[in-house]
């Protein structure tokens, strides 16, 4: 007896005992060191805790199967496992080596071809394990292991077969193979130019003779192989089918071209359910007479009938006119349109007389009729009636199930015709509901509800409505918080400015003061009342300042409009450039007031154009002279006034706080104000609307 020629240590896996009892002695009369697990718990437990050189696995287990436990087993152990099962089928085994098992024996085995497979199975795997022991140790005590690691690598594609480890790397990155898919790929890769048929991997790679199924095992281990080493598939397909959709994703579409193809689709739908529906007519039709919900043809009343007619009747011994004449009676008392009926000698079978329905002789071939009642069927019966000259043999033919036809059709149209309507308003319903939706939130923002966003209704126009217009609500909500920050600063700006206004009221209270008590000098009163104007200046400064930003963010001042003669504006116009003409400013004015009336308010009237002469007295230059001018044109009045600018104040940066306080006053007259500046010409157009009587 050949033992083995190292110690292997073999685990048996099966539930049966008996079974394990029966390898246990076999195989340990080969000098294997036997151990036994009753299922696939204790099977694994034992791997985890022990090597083994082969694991003899059933596949038919309670709990875990075999194929649940070899999966198991791969995660942490190479050995070789040989599953042992009754379950002969080539699905069961090329589910056995999918599952990470390198051979199938069916029971019931021999002897002989137990031990040869264990034997063969057990020594590629003792060389590929003392190999990679050996190169570990060649690695430890080397003093360059790259240089010899290098020697031995084959490299293809993206794999790299270390031959002296025998270990297989793909991008960088361990394959966990068999000792069998090893081999395979290590023969394939050595010789790739060379054709290999699956007899000659058998006997290379396995080591054994070849036998009748081998080749579906050849296969399966290069399909486990292919999975292992080769790109997943499945996912680079899945990958460009996502992609796919994703640009052309059905979400993309526009709501006219889904409800294209949606009523096209529903269309083949329906139209298909018809067919299938009137194709199906007499299945319907035998059900709703098998159950009694409709009878269409009485055939028993109509036996009954038609036996106690005939007794009344002589039938004609050949078929002729008069005979049918004289059986017309008869036919017309016990038939009706859909019923035909022939009678035959019961002896020689010879047709003597017979009568078709009307209705029956109208339905032409290829008509809905027609086609109708080829699908319903006849019902045939024939019966020994005794006539008064003798019994002949009667054969009756209904067509009652024609009856059927048109309340039928009218139910398949209505049914197909729901089915597609009913399509087409759900699919209606989901985008009104969305627009529905849209609109919601469109007077949620109308009410100055700002904080909620607008739901997002897919990517056709909808959603694109939708997007729009959360964009919007977005901007509106940064708008206002800004204007609101904004109003803020400007407030805080006001604040500050009234503040400072502490600082000259001081300083002037203190020389005023000083003066009052009179403890200066004459030469030092001069120079404090010069500083008490000075001051004074600063003041009027400030509260300008303070004036026109009050106005420019005040939102409820409202002006008292009233009808007043257009003499009130003339004066404000002639008084202002009087005042003017004073500081030193020589004017030119041409003023045509007419005699007519307009709606204003006095006291802002009187501010426009103070704001507007200080401009001229603060940056106009008195070399120039300023022109004034007051002219009505087509319900209008329209005012000019036009300054050269220092060149001095060229240079300076307004903020224009007073042209905008200015502005907005007089839009609150319902006028409009223009301004023009060029070649050191400053220029401001108003207008107002007069009524002329």
């Amino acid at each position: 007896m050949e033992t083995a020629q190292t110690t292997a240590r073999i685990l048996v896996v099966d539930d049966n005992p008996e079974i394990r009892e029966i390898l246990h002695i076999l195989l340990g009369g080969e000098g294997y060191e036997i151990d036994e697990a009753r299922d696939g718990a204790s099977a694994l437990k034992q791997t985890e805790t022990a090597e083994y050189d082969l694991i003899i696995l059933d596949i038919m287990m309670p709990g875990m199967n075999g194929y649940q436990t070899c999966r198991e087993i791969r995660k942490n152990s190479n050995a070789p496992i040989l599953f042992l099962s009754a379950r002969t089928q080539e699905g069961d085994k090329m589910l056995g080596f999918s599952s990470g098992g390198d051979d199938y024996l069916a029971k019931p085995f021999s002897y002989n071809e137990l031990v040869s497979r264990s034997k063969a199975l057990i020594r590629r795997y003792q060389v590929y394990r003392g190999k990679n022991d050996a190169a570990g140790d060649q690695d430890d005590t080397s003093g360059n292991g790259k240089d010899h690691s290098e020697k031995n690598v084959i490299r293809f594609h993206e794999l790299e077969i270390d031959e002296a480890a025998e270990t297989v790397t793909r991008n960088g990155i361990v394959v966990d193979l068999t000792d069998t898919e090893y081999a395979l790929l290590h023969l394939l890769v050595k010789n790739r130019r060379q054709i290999f048929s699956a007899e000659h991997l058998y006997e290379s790679v396995w080591g054994e003779p070849y036998y009748y199924g081998a080749a579906n095992t050849v296969m399966v281990h290069i399909r486990n192989l292919r999975r292992k080493i080769e790109p997943d598939r499945t996912a680079v397909i899945k990958d460009r089918v996502k992609g796919f959709f994703q640009t052309h994703r059905l979400r993309k579409w526009r709501i006219r071209t889904k409800l294209a193809v949606l009523v096209v689709i529903m269309a083949a739908v329906s139209i298909s359910l018809y067919y299938f529906l009137w194709t199906r007519q007499q299945d319907v039709c035998i059900f709703l007479e098998k159950t009694g919900i409709v009878t269409f043809f009485d055939e028993e009343r109509f036996l009954e009938k038609l036996e106690a007619e005939a007794k009344k009747y002589t039938v004609p011994e050949m078929e002729d006119e008069a005979g049918v004449e004289e059986m017309a009676p008869f036919f017309d008392e016990v038939c009706d349109r859909y019923t035909m009926i022939s009678v035959y000698g019961e002896e020689d079978n010879v047709f003597r007389v017979g009568n078709m329905g009307g209705a029956i002789a109208d339905f032409l071939y290829g008509t809905y009729t027609y086609n109708s009642m080829q699908l319903l069927g006849e019902k045939l019966g024939n019966a020994s009636v005794e006539f008064a000259n003798g019994t002949y043999l009667v054969e009756y033919r209904s067509y009652h199930r024609t009856y059927f036809t048109f309340p039928y059709t009218v139910f398949c149209l209505i049914f197909c015709g729901s089915l597609f309507l009913c399509s087409i308003l759900i699919y209606m319903g989901r985008v009104m509901k969305r627009i529905f939706c849209v609109k919601e939130s469109i007077v949620r923002m109308s009410l100055g509800d700002l904080a909620r966003p607008v739901p997002a209704c897919g990517e056709d126009e909808v959603g694109i409505l939708a997007a729009e217009l959360d964009s919007m609500r977005r901007t509106l909500q940064e708008n206002i918080e800004k204007e609101a920050e904004s109003r803020k600063a400007n407030q805080d700006l006001i604040t500050a400015m009234s503040h400072d206004l502490r600082t000259p009221l001081t300083v002037l209270n203190g020389y005023l003061e000083v003066l009052r008590l009179k403890r200066a000098d004459p030469e030092q009163q001069e120079e404090f009342i010069e500083r008490c104007l000075g001051k004074t200046e600063d003041i009027r400064t400030l509260t300008d300042r303070m004036f026109e930003y009050a106005l420019i963010y005040e939102e409820n001042e409202v002006p008292e409009l009233r009808k007043m003669p257009i003499s009130i504006l003339q004066e404000i116009l002639t008084e202002n450039c009087d005042f003017i003409n004073l500081a030193g400013f020589s004017v030119e004015q041409n003023i045509r007031f007419p005699d007519s009336s307009f709606s204003g308010d006095e006291v802002m009237l009187k501010r426009i154009f103070s704001n507007l002469f200080s401009n001229i007295l603060k940056y106009g230059d008195k070399k120039a002279p300023v022109i004034v001018q007051a002219v009505p044109a087509r319900g209008r009045l329209k005012i000019t006034l036009t300054n050269a600018v220092r060149q001095t104040e060229e240079d300076v940066e307004s903020n224009r706080i007073g042209l905008k306080s200015t502005e907005k006053m007089i839009q609150m007259h319902q006028g409009e104000m223009y301004t023009i500046d060029e070649n050191h010409v400053f220029t401001v157009e108003i207008c107002f609307d007069i009524s002329v009587p």
